[in-house]
């Protein structure tokens, strides 16, 4: 990884959105890094995602001096849950080869997803609207769909779940309701800026 902050670096090797991580120095989303670690290839197969992202844990515990902890709170969120009209995928399904990618503009999102939990979606929807979104509808299939929506060209984006709602409805028959709920967050106790290698 190269320029990358540390603030970047934790919410992706603890697998939580960074806006469930607090705490730390303000150093921590000001100074770029440089990391680069080797891992050993065992009978010719690189590591699995979760030994690389335990590696990456120890190695900023290591260097950073990184404390961090779990804890719970109750925060507003989305629920997505099954709509009245009925939900629209089937399991199994899958979309033709020619279908094109996703994209995210100024105006506008698509998102592709093949063969995936609903809790994919719900981690889409999260990183899109900054707020948590809970996996509500008990659905436990692997499903393939194509999203998409419009939005008001001088939107910021992130936050903005104008559109959203209409297409999940209209297009996978689902519905993002307002709530509240407990959230696992990760909480940075202290880290200290490494020695020089």
């Amino acid at each position: 990884m190269t320029g990358v902050r540390i603030n970047d670096v934790v919410p992706f090797i603890y697998g939580i959105q960074p806006f469930l991580v607090s705490g730390g120095p303000g150093w921590l989303a000001a100074d770029h890094y440089d990391i680069v670690g080797k891992f050993p290839v065992v009978d010719g197969a690189p590591p699995e995602r979760s030994q690389t992202l335990k590696a990456l844990q120890v190695l900023l515990e290591d260097r950073f001096q990184l404390k961090v902890h779990w804890d719970a709170r109750e925060v507003p969120l989305y629920r997505l849950t099954v709509a009245k009209s009925g939900f629209k995928l089937k399991n199994g399904d899958t979309l033709p080869e020619n279908t094109a990618g996703g994209f995210t503009s100024r105006t506008a999102t698509r998102l592709v997803r093949r063969s995936v939990p609903l809790s994919d979606l719900t981690s889409a929807l999260a990183g899109i609207l900054a707020e948590p979104v809970e996996e509500a509808t008990g659905l436990t299939g692997k499903y393939s769909f194509v999203l998409s929506w419009e939005r008001e060209p001088d939107s910021a984006g992130a936050g903005d779940q104008s559109g959203i709602e209409g297409a999940l409805r209209s297009q996978l028959g689902l519905n993002l309701e307002r709530g509240r709920g407990q959230v696992k967050t990760l909480v940075i106790d202290s880290a200290a800026r490494p020695a020089a290698n």
